[in-house]
């Protein structure tokens, strides 16, 4: 897939609000290419605190916290998700009412996901009920269950929902629904993930700083994992809990992430592409209750069985290979029926992104099972939506979406997806912030970009372009489908090199799963030598200049800290 650069414009008077906040320029422009205009939109995004973006009670909160009060001495369950939003709210929800009061008698269920699927099931609420449950707390899910929670209540079961999911024009008949995306709900902020949900709903129902702390930190483990938009409350979220996290007891918790994590700096990038990972690889290839566990009993032994089980999930993902799609459809439904439906979301995120279209993986004979992933500019949920009749069970939001359906529907949700009006960009687009020298590739910059983390879904990492840089050396590591290059800009660099730059200035940059891309760019330019060259493992290279999109950050390796550049593009020229 073909991307494109574009530079991200603004008309802001860069020097002015440099002055008015005592920043520097280069941070004021990124500032500014985030559509903040103002003094107070600033200072609320470099210093995101919960009493400037928590204002007012959600809808349902007071309803739920009333029902709660008259619910002690009864069993409650809290029934959630197999995923870490879901693992982090079933967390969050049993250790407050238990803090709450003693007389709270709390279990907990989580559907399998391979043989009851996703969200509540008749067979799950007829077990609960005959186990003696009068108050159901679906968290996670549910929204969209209106006949298995009219099922419920013709049980005489209570129940209260909390989702972050897309409602549909019916809501179930739940005594409490919180979800900031219902009619009704005057609260501005509507992206929290469930577990941001439940934090919030501990606050206002008043817990010691000490808890409200730990579920500050569940809560942004869920936010990251959940890939919600890293703006507002959720920026606040992440944020704080990230900071937090050098305050965590959970020895369970500690321990996971001591196995998995290799930096010194619990970042939002360590959590998200591995701590997450692990804490789901328990609900996609055994069962949810070994995450659980790892929290609710701070069971350290659940670290190491975690980390494993998410290497088997890395081995099957490998097993199922790198589909090449050759349909020019706008929206892309891939129906492996041997492919372990764990994996289908993960497979349709790869793809969507690699070619920059919506996509639905299905998996299984009859019925089949699917996961499907969006692209930004599309709401995945609502095309869907529009074939819900086709659907056995269907849930999700704008840039995710789950569902099971007959396979005799089929043919016709492909007829139907392809007469939607695509109006996205078909092309994917790299937004600069800013062109600079490699000279202001430095430490202290990187640092500087530290102000507007966390970075994440509508908050992403500063993009920087250099023109005309060499590339002295490439270093390939085939088996884990990395590069390794080294830069050099200034006075070996020929003519026409920037005043800046007239000091040569040396830099490594590092680049993840696109060896084959790039091989492709040597060989359209040069003889196809060089690209074979490739594959002996270091390729110094003789007058190979080059434009690079990249993110600067910081590289820590055994102690020591350097500055180094995580490419996003490579144009050779």
């Amino acid at each position: 897939m073909n991307t494109s650069l574009e530079y991200i414009k603004t008309e802001t008077n860069i020097a002015l609000m440099a002055k008015t906040l005592g920043i520097s320029e280069n941070l004021a422009i990124l500032l500014a290419n985030r559509g903040i205009k103002t003094k107070n939109e600033a200072l609320k995004y470099l210093k995101p605190v919960s009493h400037n973006f928590f204002n007012g009670s959600i809808k349902g909160f007071e309803e739920a916290k009333e029902l709660l009060e008259n619910s002690k001495n009864k069993k409650i369950c809290i029934y959630g998700d197999y995923d870490v939003d879901g693992v982090m709210s079933i967390a969050i929800l049993k250790k407050m009412l238990k803090k709450m009061s003693e007389k709270y008698d709390v279990c907990h269920y989580v559907p399998h996901r391979v043989y009851e699927g996703y969200g509540l099931n008749e067979g799950a609420i007829r077990k609960l009920h005959e186990k003696g449950c009068e108050l159901l707390i679906v968290v996670d899910n549910g929204i969209s269950a209106v006949e298995e929670i009219k099922f419920a209540k013709s049980l005489n079961l209570e129940v209260i929902v909390i989702d972050h999911h897309e409602p549909s024009s019916e809501l179930p008949p739940a005594d409490v629904i919180i979800n900031p995306k219902q009619l009704g709900c005057s609260y501005p902020f509507k992206e929290m993930c469930a577990a941001g949900l439940c934090y919030r709903f501990a606050m206002f129902l008043g817990c010691d700083e000490k808890k409200e702390e730990e579920f500050l930190i569940y809560a942004a483990i869920a936010t990251l994992c959940d890939v919600v938009d890293l703006i507002e409350d959720n920026r606040v979220i992440v944020k704080s809990g990230l900071a937090a996290i050098k305050n965590l007891e959970n020895k369970g918790l500690l321990a996971l992430l001591k196995r998995v994590v290799k930096t010194d700096e619990i970042s939002e990038e360590a959590i998200g592409y591995y701590l997450g990972p692990c804490l789901n690889a328990a609900g996609r290839l055994d069962s949810a209750e070994m995450a659980i566990s790892l929290i609710l009993e701070e069971d350290e032994n659940k670290a190491n069985e975690l980390a494993e089980l998410n290497e088997t999930r890395k081995e099957l993902l490998k097993e199922a290979g790198d589909f090449l799609i050759e349909d020019d459809a706008d929206f892309i439904i891939l129906h492996k029926q041997d492919l372990h439906e764990s994996l289908a979301g993960i497979l349709a995120g790869r793809i969507s992104d690699k070619y920059n279209k919506p996509t639905l993986v299905l998996t299984g004979i009859d019925p089949l099972k699917g996961s499907g992933r969006s692209v930004d500019g599309f709401n995945l949920y609502k095309a869907l939506a529009e074939n819900r009749d086709l659907f056995a069970r269907f849930g999700g939001h704008e840039m995710a979406a789950g569902l099971t359906m007959p396979l005799a529907n089929l043919q016709a949700l492909r007829n139907n997806l392809d007469l939607i009006p695509y109006n996205y960009d078909k092309q994917k687009k790299i937004l600069i912030d800013a062109e600079i020298p490699l000279s202001e590739v430095t430490y202290t910059r990187a640092l500087e970009l530290n102000f507007l983390r966390p970075f994440g879904r509508k908050n992403e990492a500063p993009i920087f372009l250099t023109k005309n840089i060499e590339i002295s050396e490439l270093r390939v590591m085939e088996e884990k489908n990395t590069l390794i290059f080294t830069f050099i800009q200034g006075a070996a660099c020929g003519a026409n090199v920037p005043k800046a730059c007239e000091n040569e200035r040396v830099i490594k940059g590092i680049c993840f799963g696109k060896i084959d891309e790039f091989k492709q760019k040597i060989e359209a330019r040069f003889e196809p030598y060089h690209a074979e060259k490739i594959k002996s493992g270091i390729l110094r290279t003789v007058q190979l200049f080059a434009d690079v999109a990249y993110h600067i950050e910081v590289n820590s390796f055994r102690g020591n800290k350097s500055v180094q550049m995580r490419i996003l593009d490579v144009t050779i020229i």
